[in-house]
């Protein structure tokens, strides 16, 4: 019989999933075992959002105006990490900064603009990627 998985490498499954008001992603490493669970927190207000993120290691905001700094020369520290992305339309400025301003990196997902529940994937992706929980060597 014919393996489809290689066995030379780790091999993933990537699940996104919603359910009674609350989604999330997780993603298995098949050859280890290793599972790891990311929570997309309900919606919530600006006020509500700059009095939470002081609680995080490390937040991220994904700001479409923001051209230099992208998550590949960010530095990620702690474990607690939260991923911000914006409503349709984006952040205001202003918003940017008082998000800034409590300690947020602000960075950029490149030159496309992502739908926010795109956005928010890919993001949690690419930080999953820079943590090294999805190699493959």
């Amino acid at each position: 019989t014919s393996n489809s998985l290689d066995e030379t490498v780790n091999n993933y499954l990537m699940s996104v999933a919603s359910f009674q008001g609350k989604s999330g992603i997780s993603v298995c490493d098949v050859t280890t075992g290793d599972f790891y669970l990311t929570e997309v927190s309900e919606m919530i207000s600006f006020e509500n959002l700059t009095d939470k993120i002081r609680d995080f290691d490390t937040v991220l905001l994904a700001y479409e105006n923001e051209t230099n700094n992208s998550l590949k020369n960010t530095k990620i520290e702690g474990k607690n990490i939260a991923v911000i992305v914006g409503p349709e339309g984006g952040f205001k400025v202003e918003e940017m900064r008082k998000i800034q301003s409590c300690g947020a990196k602000i960075i950029t997902l490149g030159k496309r603009i992502l739908r926010a529940e795109t956005a928010s994937i890919v993001l949690s992706t690419l930080v999953l990627d820079k943590l090294g929980e999805l190699d493959y060597e």
